[in-house]
């Protein structure tokens, strides 16, 4: 196994781990919303989403990973990307982000 396979696998890794910790967060506080439980301007809701907020600076490469999240809709909207040589590629998967981030690591 290369270091760039490692490398890949260990972001891949990252970026599903924070996807999934994304969406079930945003999915729980939504409904906790809904009923009454939580205010969406009150403290818990604003530490819930701080923590995961500074989860993510100490994986993310680059602001990949918060631009996969909060601009991209993990994958949702297929947002392309712009290579430095003018080529474009959409986003849709988390396969399609890692690609992005290690071809601008080598």
């Amino acid at each position: 196994m290369t270091t760039n396979q490692h490398t890949r696998e260990e972001l891949l890794g990252r970026l599903k781990v924070a996807t999934e910790a994304y969406e079930k967060i945003s999915q729980n506080t939504h409904a906790a919303c809904n009923i009454g439980a939580m205010d969406q301007n009150g403290p818990l809701y604003e530490a819930i989403w701080q923590s995961f907020e500074d989860m993510l600076k100490l994986i993310d490469i680059n602001g990949w990973f918060y631009w996969w999240l909060y601009e991209n809709d993990c994958g949702r909207k297929g947002y392309p990307v712009i290579y430095s040589d003018g080529t474009q590629r959409e986003i849709h998967t988390q396969d399609d982000l890692i690609d992005v981030i290690t071809d601008e690591l080598e």
